[in-house]
């Protein structure tokens, strides 16, 4: 399986959820264990050697960053802009 520079991933233990990026172009070959750098890197002392990788269409976790969007009303549908935070828990 080949992994492209930019592909999502998800690492998930227990109600914690990280998403990083594959770092480079790595050729995944059937070793048992494989080194995968990604992007930005892994917190420290959060994630155990048992977390589950996400390949496929990871999901996110995330929150609205307060006073990043204007709540006004309007009248009719109109698009809005806001900063999102990944939420780790």
């Amino acid at each position: 399986m080949q992994l492209l520079r930019g592909d999502r991933l998800a690492i998930y233990q227990g109600d914690i959820v990280v998403h990083r990026w594959v770092a480079e172009n790595v050729l995944v070959s059937g070793q048992i264990s494989q080194a995968i750098p990604v992007t930005p890197r892994l917190p420290i002392g959060v994630l155990a050697p048992g977390a589950i990788v996400a390949l496929k269409n990871p999901k996110m976790r995330f929150m609205i960053v307060p006073a990043s969007w204007d709540a006004a009303e309007v009248a009719n549908p109109s698009s809005i802009s806001f900063e999102v935070m990944e939420a780790l828990r």
